[in-house]
């Protein structure tokens, strides 16, 4: 502490955060750990081994999946794995849905131009490159089947990665 702020060493010694924080939060309820420093109305986020996540944040959240948790950051949010890895630039929405067909959630990961789809356990269920067609259809997305568009083609791919129409199309209608 200098001038009544606050900073954080390492275990060897060496300084993670310098002393210039009003406050320091550790944040460890979701399975992984948060560094959250603060400063006035602000907040700095890191992760367990002094990443910057996020700063000048006025809000931070954490939700938590099996093997995956959401870090709302502001206006983003960050995917990342069970170590506190981001496994995917920030998008602006993240939402939980879950599959009828046998319980099985998954997230909608939104970003300004395209939507993708992942489980819960960190498995992609479409494939980098690609997106979650337009035309998404409730009662395909309760049966955990989803339709998704590349380079002007669209295919179905089932909540597993398995694709049920292959992605040849220009159109599929249902």
């Amino acid at each position: 502490s200098k001038d009544r702020k606050t900073g954080l060493r390492r275990r060897d010694g060496s300084v993670m955060l310098g002393p210039i924080y009003d406050e320091i939060d550790y944040l460890d309820k979701y399975k992984r750990g948060f560094i959250v420093a603060k400063s006035g109305s602000y907040s700095t986020c890191y992760d367990d081994w002094g990443n910057l996540l996020g700063d000048s944040l006025t809000s931070f959240q954490v939700e938590d999946y099996d093997a995956l948790s959401v870090l709302y950051i502001d206006t983003l949010c960050y995917l990342t794995d069970t170590l506190g890895h981001r496994i995917c630039p920030p998008v602006g929405r993240v939402h939980a849905e879950r599959i009828n067909i046998d319980s099985t959630t998954v997230l909608l990961l939104e970003t300004s131009d395209e939507t993708n789809v992942v489980r819960t356990n960190g498995t992609w269920i479409i494939p980098p490159g690609m997106t979650l067609g337009s035309n998404e259809n409730q009662s395909l997305f309760e049966r955990g089947l989803f339709t998704v568009q590349s380079k002007g083609r669209e295919g179905i791919i089932d909540h597993y990665g398995k694709w049920i129409i292959p992605l040849n199309h220009q159109h599929i209608n249902f």
